[in-house]
């Protein structure tokens, strides 16, 4: 079974626990270790009231799902500031979206894409044509590196984030599956798996 974790985090500290439990208004919260508070609902999203919490103190929404991608939001006085979204199938979906706009009358375009002998024929072309790397770059276009700094992460774990999140890195990459947990390494954030709204006995175990 793949791994999906999605979840709330705030700074540890008795404050940010009392903001939690009175603004986000959710009793699931559990220290993840010592420089991070998780905490959930019990449904997927974002509520208005993370964004009332945010107010108060800074937000990171942190979700991944194994096999197909990972990213984060961060919010601050009431918005959400910084977000990026790493999918594992990028440059197919580039594909489908091109290939929607194209042939908006298409009912089933994925299987015409990979079953029909012209569709074949038509997503080839598409991949030579569209400038994937262009694409990628607009992919971290909401990304605010210096925003981790309000979780007080000093200035050489912004700078270890910022050499490993950009669009160049990620295109070298032999192995787009490991980008997450030097992410998570980097902001000493390594519990945070399995963690999810549907998965809440996590939080209440010992």
């Amino acid at each position: 079974m793949s791994e999906f974790t999605f979840g709330f985090l705030v700074g540890n500290s008795e404050q940010n626990q009392h903001f939690v439990k009175e603004l986000a208004n959710t009793p699931i919260i559990k220290p993840l270790n010592n420089d991070w508070l998780v905490f959930n609902y019990e449904e997927y999203g974002v509520p208005e009231s993370i964004l009332n919490l945010s107010k108060s103190t800074p937000v990171l929404l942190f979700h991944n799902a194994e096999d197909h991608g990972w990213g984060f939001e961060i919010f601050q006085n009431g918005a959400r500031i910084s977000k990026l979204d790493i999918s594992y199938e990028m440059e197919e979906e580039f594909i489908w979206k091109e290939f929607e706009k194209r042939y908006p009358d298409m009912d089933d375009y994925i299987e015409f894409m990979y079953m029909n002998p012209e569709g074949q024929e038509i997503y080839s072309r598409l991949k030579e044509e569209l400038n994937i790397s262009e694409k990628v770059s607009e992919q971290f276009d909401t990304l605010d590196i210096k925003a981790f700094s309000l979780f007080s992460v000093e200035e050489a774990r912004i700078k270890e984030l910022n050499n490993i999140l950009t669009p160049s890195h990620l295109l070298s990459l032999e192995d787009i599956f490991g980008l997450v947990e030097s992410f998570k390494k980097i902001l000493n954030m390594e519990e945070m798996s399995w963690i999810r709204p549907d998965r809440p006995d996590w939080f209440f175990e010992n």
